[in-house]
């Protein structure tokens, strides 16, 4: 009985983690392909996937090249930020002609 709890709080871990990180996917694909110029510092909301509600914190960071800014992406189970499910960093790009 103990180890098919167990299992059980492994899968629902392992499934939240999962659906946590299609949350910081989505966000990073969403902003590329809106390319989305996003101003530096940090940025909070939140998502649902898969039935489950979860909230991101996004921080923008300026690169060395100015065309660039780096985007990591947290996501949590809850909005306390204390246990992250998901990470993500990427890139979006400023590119010539979008006007910003």
């Amino acid at each position: 009985e103990q180890l098919r709890d167990a299992a059980d709080g492994n899968l629902g871990e392992l499934r939240s983690r999962l659906l946590a990180g299609w949350v910081a996917e989505n966000l990073l694909a969403e902003h590329r392909a809106r390319r989305d110029w996003l101003p530096l510092g940090i940025q909070r909301g939140t998502g649902r996937e898969g039935g489950l509600d979860f909230a991101w914190r996004e921080e923008v960071i300026a690169t060395p090249n100015p065309s660039f800014r780096r985007v990591d992406i947290r996501v949590f189970a809850t909005a306390e930020e204390s246990h992250s499910l998901a990470h993500l960093a990427g890139f979006v790009v400023n590119s010539p002609g979008s006007g910003r």
